[in-house]
């Protein structure tokens, strides 16, 4: 690692937080029905840390699922 750079955790923890404010947000203002959002919600509940790593290893997948349709 270069010098001057490092991990700051509350660059982690905004980033958490706005996961977390997106999935409430999609579940309670634009009462979007899918049932995963409840799921996700919960599993913040338990450990927010370890649900965003989850959920963006998810959506890495999902990505990488769909370029390989192109590629």
């Amino acid at each position: 690692m270069e010098q001057g750079w490092s991990s700051i955790t509350w660059e982690s923890e905004a980033n958490i937080g706005y996961l977390l404010s997106f999935l409430k947000r999609k579940k309670e203002v634009e009462k979007d029905p899918d049932p995963r959002l409840g799921e996700w919600l919960e599993k913040f509940d338990r450990d927010k840390t370890e649900a965003a790593k989850e959920f963006w290893y998810e959506t890495l997948m999902g990505i990488d699922a769909s370029l390989r349709e192109f590629f």
